[in-house]
């Protein structure tokens, strides 16, 4: 495949067509690595991975 532009990514990003890529470290914090296909997609090898990976702050859905 050939470069994809940052705009281009931002704009399969708003069209529902990528989903992203979470990994967590041991002390429990999240970090966006990058953007991948869906799995429905014919596309779905297609991997688009951040220079850095960035913190995000995930919800805590606890039972009470």
């Amino acid at each position: 495949m050939g470069k994809v532009s940052p705009k281009k990514i931002e704009d399969l990003i708003k069209k529902g067509r990528l989903v992203p890529v979470i990994k967590s470290d041991s002390d429990g914090k999240h970090f966006l690595i990058g953007y991948k296909r869906k799995s429905t997609s014919r596309k779905h090898k297609d991997t688009f991975m951040l220079p850095e990976p960035e913190e995000i702050q995930v919800p805590n859905f606890s039972k009470k």
